[in-house]
């Protein structure tokens, strides 16, 4: 706008030269043939004003050139693109429900396939997803301490029939078998498919909680629970260890104070959830996924 102004004032200033110079021109020509005072006085207006209208028209051709050249001109800053922030965990059906907290904690840290739509908090989670939940939660937990994140082969010899390389979690499965981690249903079989029941989680969350292969214990039924009796066999070891933590035990964590373990019931996702959101033996090791959101967030 400031540049359509100055050429419309130096328009002006050039018609009214032009008006005053043929003015001038019209006395002479009207016979006064004497040289004079006002003559020359008049003469000398003449010249000035017709340098002054040759600059005029010079400077407003410049401004119509720069005119349609924009690029040529001083303009301001354009304005910063404001970059995305990352996703919001925005699952609709986890608000007010069990295991809400760490659930959202777990997906901001991508644990998770996704952070929006339906969680189904409440539905039954498999063994293969359950260890792909685990392995992810820990190998984020602990992205600052090698020694503790396990690695996760994309190929190679399998540890369980029914875990090829080809099954879409194998590297989550074999890397805990290659860690030395008991996880398997048997020595050859996985069952990645199965439902979890309470007491696989614990006899595979506890190895990787002590960091040691449980697979030795001569005691009685551990727990002291009402159904101890009930727990199968070989999950003992681990079910012992896990009655040996305080404070932040597993079970302590995900059922509260119970009288009874339900070793067969069905392990539910905002369940599984909760018990992968910590990790360690309560003494040398022990993170949570809260406590790495606040260190990202300083």
């Amino acid at each position: 706008m400031k540049l359509i102004g100055e050429m419309r004032f130096k328009k002006e200033v050039t018609s009214r030269a032009f008006f005053v110079l043929v003015l001038a021109c019209f006395f002479l020509a009207s016979g006064c043939k004497r040289e004079n005072p006002v003559e020359k006085k008049l003469q000398e207006e003449i010249n000035r004003l017709q340098e002054e209208n040759s600059r005029l028209k010079s400077e407003v051709e410049i401004l119509k050139v720069q005119q349609s050249n924009p690029a040529d001109q001083t303009s301001p800053s354009p304005t910063p693109v404001a970059t995305s922030s990352p996703a919001l965990v925005t699952f609709e059906d986890v608000k007010g429900s069990f295991g809400e907290k760490e659930i959202s904690q777990l997906a901001q840290l991508d644990v998770f396939e996704t952070k929006t739509g339906k969680f189904n908090p409440q539905q039954p989670i498999t063994r293969a997803e359950f260890v792909r939940w685990l392995v992810r939660a820990n190998n984020t937990i602990f992205a600052g301490s090698p020694d503790k994140v396990l690695r996760l082969p994309e190929t190679g010899k399998a540890t369980f029939s029914d875990v090829p390389p080809t099954h879409p979690d194998f590297r989550y499965i074999q890397g805990m078998a290659d860690a030395g981690f008991v996880i398997g249903d048997d020595q050859k079989t996985f069952k990645p498919n199965q439902i979890l029941t309470r007491e696989q989680m614990i006899a595979i969350k506890a190895g990787l909680d002590h960091r040691v292969a449980i697979d030795a214990y001569t005691g009685a039924p551990p727990g002291g629970w009402t159904d101890s009796d009930k727990i199968s066999k070989k999950y003992w070891p681990a079910l012992y260890f896990e009655s040996l933590g305080q404070n932040n035990a597993n079970i302590g964590r995900i059922f509260g104070t119970i009288k009874t373990f339900k070793p067969q019931a069905p392990v539910t996702k905002a369940e599984a959830a909760v018990c992968i959101s910590a990790i360690g033996d309560n003494s040398s090791i022990f993170a949570t996924a809260e406590e790495v959101l606040q260190k990202q967030a300083r």
